[in-house]
């Protein structure tokens, strides 16, 4: 049974596209929250200049 996959292909890349763009937005955040509480707790691991 060969069905035509051309129907399925753009809701799924939509859908993909969409799932890692949240879940890369969310990793950004996270990294951006843990850098800054580190550079406020120990300001000696700061290494990230973001000027």
């Amino acid at each position: 049974m060969k069905r035509e996959m051309g129907r399925f292909d753009a809701p799924f890349w939509v859908i993909l596209l969409t799932g890692m763009f949240l879940v890369g937005s969310l990793g950004c955040f996270g990294l951006a929250a843990a850098a800054q509480g580190a550079a406020e707790g120990a300001p000696a691991i700061m290494t990230v200049d973001d000027s």
